[in-house]
């Protein structure tokens, strides 16, 4: 759901995960989950890099 999505992407980005390390995450979730990791995959990358970047620009 958007807010567990939101919820993770924000941790990740708070505990400094890196690009990669979020695409390999991804990764491994697209193997395992099949169908709904890649519809949920490119939604849970977006917000991480939303969090990321706002982090960043602080």
């Amino acid at each position: 759901c958007d807010g567990c999505i939101a919820t993770h992407a924000r941790g990740a980005a708070s505990a400094g995960a890196t690009r990669e390390e979020v695409a390999e995450a991804l990764g491994v979730a697209f193997l395992m989950n099949g169908g709904p990791g890649t519809v949920y995959g490119p939604r849970a990358y977006d917000a991480f890099v939303e969090f990321l970047e706002a982090k960043e620009s602080r």
